[in-house]
């Protein structure tokens, strides 16, 4: 899921701002990459935990964690 749609909600934005210790509107940067701005790997990990994993940290920084975005393989 894009952090975009999960923070559409102004009350949700405010309560994942307060669990990963930021502010909404930096959250708001981060999902539309404002000004190139993006989560450090601290900040992905912890908006991937405090999400549930509905945001993961390879959504975010894919270039961090480039086999989590991968397809899986099926076993031969």
């Amino acid at each position: 899921m894009k952090l975009a749609d999960y923070i559409s909600d102004s009350e949700q934005r405010n309560q994942l701002a307060d669990a990963v210790g930021t502010s909404a509107q930096y959250l708001w940067q981060l999902s539309i990459a404002w000004r190139g701005k993006r989560a450090s790997k601290v900040m992905a990990q912890a908006i991937e935990r405090e999400t549930n994993g509905a945001v993961t940290r390879s959504d975010l920084r894919p270039d961090i964690w480039p086999e989590l975005s991968a397809p899986k393989k099926k076993a031969a």
